[in-house]
């Protein structure tokens, strides 16, 4: 009976020790799951990413492959091209590219002393440019990015705007006097110094491309007016097809441009870089590996969303995407964090990024079919000595139909008109043509 009173009392004293071996055992598998977690980011970082996060952050600064020396010359180029327009202030107001803007050969043009004078200004910045790009090949030409916040300054956006601008006349002047090699060598140098080389294939931010691939925007346009002339060889209108197709690759540019912001808000949030995007209250406390997991999972399906970009399906699949709960692991090292900043931190790796980029993208696929559709448009008349009517015809020059679209909603509109010339712009889907949405018109 004794015997049984002493094991009972043993018992109870004991008992209030079990919830401290509970705890001290739920603490020892947390900081085994920690530990064992954080050895898995690193690899994930490399199936995400293509490198664990600090490689990815000095390739965003500068790349191992970028030469300083072209770097400085590009730098310089840009402040050169941004002091000249300063000085010819009052010129370059009067100059915007518009449709009566690109002239053929032999034809008034209003604004050839201007350009004649700008040009003569800027005529050693021109020659610079086309040095660099020949003295480099295919070695990226790279514009470094602040340290601190790994995004490009106004300043720079204002000095590319320059450069393009620059460009832009330089082509007009080529395409009126009839020089058509100099026009081409033009809008070469654009495409060399402004877009984004393949070579630097790695995630990339949006700021950074889109400011690029938004000043390249422009010569592709300028282009595309002087198309309404026949004014080509077979030969340069090939040449031409490849600037616009330089922004044709919209799965490479969705997956770097995914992966570059989503690295940046990451190292953001570790406080790598700046400032980290959350409240006071929670800066002290660090996001859990395993919540890092689930923010780097959730990137991987995002930066995977590359079916038909541009499209309406596309664009729900995007929103649908950031509609749906973010789909947690268990991990028991997360109660060693705060939830609720594991998931703040996993919105705000991958929020907006997407949606943003989905209409950036959505908007360069609708104009590289503009341009595409006008340039098959001037080789069937060349073939067949007619305009195309509709729209599978073109499918004899090598564009698909499906390219004929300007837009989610919209598709290209070809009218052939009595004159002989024509008209190309887009309509909604119900088929009504509206004459404001007319875009270019071609001639003989």
């Amino acid at each position: 009976m004794s015997s049984n009173r002493t094991l009972v009392g043993a018992v109870y004293r004991w008992l209030p020790l079990i919830p401290i071996v509970c705890l001290a055992g739920v603490i020892a598998a947390g900081a085994i799951a920690w530990k064992r977690n954080e050895a898995l980011i690193p690899t994930k970082e490399r199936q995400v990413f293509g490198a664990p996060l600090k490689e990815v952050s000095a390739h965003l600064i500068n790349p191992a492959n970028a030469s300083t020396q072209q770097t400085a010359k590009w730098e310089s180029i840009l402040r050169a091209a941004e002091r000249v327009e300063k000085l010819n202030f009052e010129i370059v107001q009067a100059i915007s590219p518009d449709m009566e803007w690109i002239v053929p050969p032999g034809q008034d043009w209003p604004s050839q002393l201007i350009a004649s004078q700008y040009l003569q200004s800027a005529g050693p910045i021109i020659e610079s440019m086309q040095s660099l790009v020949e003295s480099t090949g295919d070695a990226p030409i790279w514009l470094p990015l602040g340290k601190e916040s790994l995004e490009l300054q106004t300043v720079e956006f204002q000095q590319m705007s320059s450069v393009v601008r620059l460009l832009m006349i330089e082509f007009a002047d080529a395409f009126h006097a009839g020089d058509n090699e100099r026009a081409i060598r033009s809008l070469q140098t654009a495409q060399r110094l402004l877009v984004p080389d393949r070579e630097l294939s790695s995630p990339v931010l949006l700021a950074q491309s889109s400011s690029r691939h938004g000043s390249f925007g422009v010569m592709q346009y300028v282009a595309l007016m002087s198309l309404q002339h026949d004014q080509w060889s077979d030969a340069e209108l090939d040449e031409i097809e490849k600037v616009f197709r330089r922004d044709d690759d919209l799965e490479r540019m969705w997956r770097e441009v995914t992966a570059g912001e989503s690295a940046l808000r990451m190292l953001k949030l570790r406080g790598e870089i700046g400032t980290p995007k959350l409240s006071v209250l929670h800066q002290w406390v660090r996001m859990t590996p395993g919540g890092e997991l689930d923010a780097l999972a959730r990137i991987a399906d995002q930066t995977n969303l590359v079916s038909d970009i541009g499209s309406v399906k596309h664009i729900r699949s995007v929103f649908s995407e950031f509609d749906n709960p973010l789909n947690k692991s268990f991990s028991i090292d997360r109660w060693m964090g705060n939830g609720m900043l594991d998931d703040q931190v996993t919105w705000e790796a991958t929020q907006n990024v997407n949606q943003n980029l989905e209409f950036w993208l959505a908007r360069m696929r609708s104009n590289s079919n503009l341009y595409l559709t006008t340039l098959a448009s001037r080789r069937y008349r060349r073939i067949h000595g007619e305009w195309p009517s509709l729209p599978e015809q073109f499918s004899s020059v090598g564009l698909p139909e499906s390219r004929l679209r300007n837009g989610p909603d919209k598709r290209i509109r070809i009218h052939p008109r009595d004159d002989n010339r024509l008209e190309i712009g887009s309509e909604p889907e119900n088929g009504s043509a509206d004459e404001s949405h007319l875009i270019v018109v071609m001639t003989p």
